[in-house]
């Protein structure tokens, strides 16, 4: 009968410790790699992504989702860093509650696009209003 040549009771189930230390730093280093640290930053830019989806959303019960997603995200947003450019979450914020309030006005047979309607006509009358903007700017 031939002997293991493993001294441990346990047998050769278990790696060196110089091995398992390597092993340990390199899973250390893989998970720096493969982690993206997430701040306010990164946070506002996925709820800003979110909303401009709703925006352009047909659908209007996938839009409302977005936009609620989009609240709790900013609020998340402001709990966890209230010092955060407050002025623009509080305009997000405000803007989702506006769209929002369109949402639920809008009749259930009423066309899809959140109530945004072409304009009918001549489409150079708008050209006075592009015209007065780029003046005030």
């Amino acid at each position: 009968m031939s002997r293991s040549p493993c001294t441990r009771p346990a047998g050769c189930l278990f790696a060196p410790s110089w091995l398992r230390g390597l092993l340990a730093a390199w899973l250390a280093v893989l998970s720096l790699l493969t982690t993206r640290a997430e701040g306010p930053d990164d946070r506002f830019i996925d709820v800003y992504n979110l909303i401009q989806r709703a925006d352009q959303s047909p659908d209007r019960r996938a839009a409302k989702k977005m936009y609620e997603d989009a609240q709790v995200g900013l609020k998340n947003l402001r709990s966890g860093y209230p010092a955060w450019n407050e002025r623009v979450v509080n305009y997000r914020l405000r803007y989702t509650a506006e769209k929002l309030a369109a949402i639920e006005q809008l009749p259930a047979e009423a066309p899809l696009g959140l109530g945004i309607q072409k304009p009918e006509g001549n489409p150079a009358a708008g050209t006075a209003v592009v015209t007065q903007f780029n003046d005030l700017t």
